[in-house]
């Protein structure tokens, strides 16, 4: 195995710079090295914005590895194998699944509440003949369990309390219809309307819900609303966009108080983060050039990657305070967190990457 010799001054030169900060300040704790790459990620797996997913205690790292295969007329087509990290030891699981043929799909399902929250169980999308089905992972056994709900579209993720799944199935994002199935093996209940569900509320039973639709003219508009997982009632309309904008990553703060949710811009790659409290049932910030990636320390806060012109920082938002931080220096690519750990590339040379992983602390 290489030494990775500038990857450890990079973190020598990270743990310096925290001593600078001032005391109370959040600052980016020393790295620790997960994937090296001989070329740029993205050529092998999902390394954008939300391209990853952390287990709640960050002990595993879930990521996607690119494949591509030719059909018999020569056309390549990309596909994404999952894959288990565990953060400790870098030891690898390939998920017994097939590969998932979108990266938006992937993407769309990594966003949601995947890992259980107390047991080593994960929810995925399951290919099946006709499109997929959703899934239940047992991390220890091995064992995969398949739950019917077969669509083209399948985006399975836990509820707060991990006993039941919410998933969005249809043709398409814009047909989806979304369902709460029992873990145990109830009868899944439908909820009103349509729509691609977000992550459920740690703290209620809410789901933000976005409607994707078009009109006579074939303008597109897209809407997003808190619903209840429980009877489906609409609780409040969150944000509507424009045809050319997109709804992307949706995630709480742990305390379940403060909803962020991404929109990019298709055409020019503008990106703004709205933030929505709860507790007053209105949007309380707006934040330019940001993606949000996750949870960070504490129950209120949240980590966002921001493009700026050399790169993508790392920026912890205190919605309560008002105030945000940048953390670290530019990297190539942040791409998740949970919990205050934070994955992202880092440059080692013109040709090699790393993707390492360092907690924010307070």
């Amino acid at each position: 195995m290489r030494r990775r010799g500038r990857s450890a001054l990079c973190a020598v030169v990270l743990v310096l710079a925290a001593w600078t900060v001032a005391a109370g300040e959040p600052r980016l704790g020393s790295a620790r090295w997960l994937l090296s790459f001989s070329w740029y990620p993205s050529d092998e797996v999902s390394s954008g914005v939300g391209g990853m997913r952390l287990s709640p205690d960050g002990e595993w790292l879930l990521y996607a590895r690119r494949e591509v295969s030719k059909s018999l007329s020569g056309q390549e087509a990309e596909s994404w194998r999952l894959v288990l990290l565990a953060v400790a030891d870098r030891s690898k699981v390939e998920l017994p699944v097939p590969p998932i043929a979108s990266e938006s799909m992937l993407k769309r399902w990594l966003s949601l509440n995947v890992f259980h929250p107390s047991k080593p169980l994960m929810t995925l999308p399951v290919r099946a003949d006709d499109g997929y089905v959703a899934g239940l992972f047992d991390s220890a056994s091995g064992k995969l369990q398949r739950l019917g709900l077969s669509s083209v579209l399948v985006l399975p993720g836990f509820d707060s309390g991990g006993g039941s799944l919410v998933v969005s199935a249809g043709g398409s994002p814009e047909s989806a219809r979304v369902a709460v199935i029992p873990v145990d093996g109830g009868s899944p209940r439908q909820l009103k309307g349509g729509g691609l569900a977000g992550p459920v509320c740690p703290a209620a039973p809410i789901v933000p819900l976005q409607l994707i639709s078009t009109s006579l003219s074939g303008k597109v508009s897209r809407s997003l609303s808190l619903v209840g997982t429980s009877g489906g009632a609409t609780s409040a309309a969150v944000c509507q966009v424009s045809g050319d904008e997109e709804v992307t990553q949706q995630h709480w703060t742990a305390n379940g108080r403060y909803l962020y949710w991404g929109v990019v811009t298709k055409e020019t790659g503008e990106r703004f983060t709205g933030v929505w409290d709860r507790a007053k049932g209105r949007q309380v910030a707006k934040i330019d050039g940001a993606l949000p990636l996750g949870t960070g320390p504490g129950g209120a806060s949240m980590v966002l990657a921001v493009e700026r012109s050399e790169g993508q920082y790392i920026v912890l938002h205190d919605p309560a305070k008002g105030r945000q931080w940048t953390v670290g220096h530019a990297f190539p690519n942040v791409v998740t967190a949970e919990g205050g750990r934070v994955v992202f590339i880092e440059r080692l040379d013109e040709d090699e990457f790393d993707i390492e992983i360092a907690t924010i602390s307070r």
